[in-house]
């Protein structure tokens, strides 16, 4: 909540095995619904400057808002405890962060629903731009640097279609052209007894609603977003393979056999699984009727005893080149069903291939090590 207790924390390295907590000092003390930082240097100055992206705390459901993408925080017209959301640009000036949203071109308003960013140079113009993977109603946000200090959204100038409920992105290059694509993962899954019993589709009316609303064209499905080097891209998630991965989280590139290809893992599962159908319809009658008769609310105990726990497998997918992708987990180790939300990699023990760290939610993590430079033998320099 906006002046509350949670506040963001900032950890500085004392260079001697210990950190020192100074969000406060460095003006990032930030009381809001953040959901993730990245820290780069946007204005090409020699420092790092800082990123935020946050939940919204306005409801996501509503249309009413899409005309106040960029109307100032302080003017929307709720309570003060609910201007906590939204993206921030904090500009490094030496020791301290200064604010620079608007100044910098990006949106302002309370709509977004930030789940992913990732930052990278997407035209190739020596400037880092931003992409923003928002959940639930408010569109996706392709901010391409200016190269003065602002940036501009060009995501309906050169991007066709997006997912609907982005939660997480990430940029990498998947055909070798030098340009950095953009994945983003979403809810839809690939096996028909789980399309039909799980979630539901917008009907025609609500879909055409949202692009006149101004929340352009989203699908629920990952989109791949293949990069055409001038200024446009292609969504070929479909055609590679890689459109259906059910309830999915955290996306990431990788080359995981030193092929020089790389290759993609999305994190899955959700502890509840609030798409049942079967439960959506307790909940929408029984539930519903039950309040309705006593004038009380359900309790949320009761509620969370009928909702289905399904754990997923997370999807590791191998680029075989051509733009094609093969789902490889169940033969690469990568099989255990599981509630999976972020992952990271890095050469765990130096031997030359990425090993794998992986979040799992109400459990322990789970780390992977890589044994693709025993078998195969790529390494990343050949001489």
């Amino acid at each position: 909540m906006k002046d509350g207790n949670r506040r963001n924390k900032l950890y500085i390295n004392n260079h001697n095995n210990t950190f020192t907590e100074r969000a406060k000092e460095y003006g990032l003390d930030i009381s809001g619904y953040c959901t993730q930082a990245s820290f780069f240097d946007y204005d090409l100055d020699g420092d790092l400057d800082c990123f935020l992206i946050n939940n919204s705390p306005i409801p996501f459901s509503s249309l009413n808002y899409a005309d106040m993408r960029d109307v100032d925080i302080n003017k929307w017209n709720v309570d003060d405890k609910l201007k906590g959301g939204g993206n921030h640009l904090y500009r490094n000036d030496g020791g301290h962060f200064t604010e620079v949203t608007r100044d910098a071109g990006l949106h302002t308003g309370l709509i977004s629903f930030g789940l992913g960013v990732s930052v990278g140079d997407i035209n190739l113009d020596g400037y880092p731009d931003i992409y923003v993977g928002n959940d639930f109603i408010e569109k996706d946000y392709l901010y391409i640097n200016q190269g003065n200090g602002t940036f501009k959204d060009e995501m309906e100038n050169c991007v066709q279609k997006i997912s609907m409920s982005s939660m997480s992105t990430d940029l990498g290059d998947i055909n070798n052209d030098g340009y950095p694509d953009i994945f983003t993962t979403d809810m839809i899954p690939d096996d028909d007894y789980r399309l039909k019993t799980t979630g539901t589709f917008d009907n025609i009316d609500l879909f055409i609603s949202k692009q006149k609303a101004g929340l352009y064209h989203q699908y629920v499905r990952n989109c791949l977003q293949l990069n055409n080097g001038n200024g446009s891209f292609s969504e070929v998630a479909d055609y590679c393979g890689v459109a259906a991965t059910d309830w999915s989280w955290g996306a990431l590139f990788f080359d995981a056999d030193n092929d020089g290809l790389n290759d993609i893992f999305v994190c899955n599962g959700i502890t509840k699984d609030v798409g049942d159908l079967d439960f959506l319809d307790f909940f929408s009658n029984d539930v519903y009727n039950k309040m309705l008769e006593t004038g009380k609310r359900a309790e949320m105990e009761e509620i969370l005893k009928h909702i289905p726990v399904t754990p997923l497998r997370n999807r590791f997918f191998r680029n075989k080149g051509q733009l094609q992708f093969e789902d490889a987990g169940q033969t690469s180790g990568l099989e255990q069903k599981t509630f999976s939300n972020s992952i990271a990699y890095a050469d765990l023990d130096g031997d030359g291939d990425l090993d794998l760290v992986i979040n799992n939610e109400n459990g322990p993590a789970f780390v992977y090590r890589n044994n693709s430079r025993e078998i195969n033998g790529n390494a990343y320099i050949g001489v």
